[in-house]
């Protein structure tokens, strides 16, 4: 995925032509890797809070979601079942501009 697009990001760039979009695009989708990995990594019995990063304009799912506290085991289901975590495109803001975390507790 990401070196096909480096590829393609290398000719765009030969040919003048602006990939900030597509580079934001590939930055956006290692971010929602890292993110789905930090959630399988989580300890079962653990708590998580999810926090908003203020200085971002938050989504309405992500606003939702601010304060709230479940085990390692419920952000797996929720990210398994739903597709939701920190950076996911399956957040109402796509997670392009996401600055969402996790903080254990």
């Amino acid at each position: 995925m990401f070196l096909g697009s480096l590829d393609i990001i290398i000719d765009r760039v030969g040919r003048g032509v602006d990939v900030t979009g597509t580079i934001e695009r590939l930055i956006s989708q290692a971010a929602s890797l890292y993110w789905i990995g930090f959630v399988h990594a989580m300890d079962d019995t653990k708590r998580y809070v999810w926090n908003i990063d203020p200085a971002k304009d938050s989504c309405v799912t992500c606003l939702g979601l601010d304060g709230e506290v479940k085990t390692g085991a419920e952000w797996k289901e929720l990210a398994q079942t739903e597709g939701i975590y920190p950076r996911s495109v399956n957040l109402a803001c796509t997670g392009r501009w996401c600055g969402c975390n996790f903080e254990s507790i």
